[in-house]
């Protein structure tokens, strides 16, 4: 099964020739052998694999497989331990910034937050191409797209923001790389949010 597809990703140096393509919908028994075992038949390389024995509770997985196969499979249908695969293009992440969301120390819990919610609070600053919460530990992983977003997008870290009651840290993530700023935590700034439409002035 596929979606529809995403901005194709850049050419990588570590995998010359190769698209990166994003699978979700993995059965929580599959091992990162047996998702990488299947791909192979394409030539593709399983990069990274968050399992749901890593706390993920949608696990997701991102794989390169070389240019001229791209659309062999994003149309062919897969099947890993009797769960069908859903596949797209990874959007380039020179076009993402990624946000760590934590509410471990703040008066808040995301047991008490759908995911709906928390992805209906962000999009007023832009799209949200990727949310996965661990409501066992407490944290989040936002991505959210700034090609022609809100400027506010780019500036929702190191603040707090309150979801139905809930308050959660907002943090640049550097899972992937990124700038690596170090900077100190404010606590003002805390951004309150309730599902209702402001009244017309």
């Amino acid at each position: 099964m596929i979606t529809e597809p995403a901005t194709p990703s850049t050419e990588n140096e570590k995998f010359p020739g190769k698209t990166q393509i994003y699978v979700t919908n993995i059965a929580a028994n599959t091992t990162r052998e047996q998702l990488s075992t299947h791909f192979e038949q394409y030539e593709g390389e399983l990069e990274r694999y968050k399992s749901s024995r890593m706390g993920f509770k949608s696990p997701f997985g991102f794989v390169w497989v070389p240019h001229a196969k791209v659309e062999e499979v994003l149309v062919a249908e897969h099947k890993v331990n009797e769960q069908q695969l859903v596949l797209q293009r990874a959007k380039p992440t020179e076009d993402t910034i990624k946000y760590f969301l934590e509410c471990r120390t703040t008066r808040g819990s995301f047991a008490d937050l759908t995911e709906e919610q928390v992805k209906e609070y962000f999009t007023q600053y832009g799209e949200v191409t990727r949310l996965k919460i661990d409501q066992n530990k407490g944290v989040g992983f936002l991505d959210m797209n700034k090609a022609g977003a809100n400027k506010e997008v780019t500036e929702l870290a190191w603040k707090q923001h309150e979801i139905a009651g809930n308050v959660i840290n907002v943090k640049e993530s550097t899972s992937t790389g990124g700038r690596g700023r170090k900077r100190r935590w404010r606590g003002r700034g805390r951004r309150r949010w309730k599902k209702k439409q402001k009244k017309e002035e």
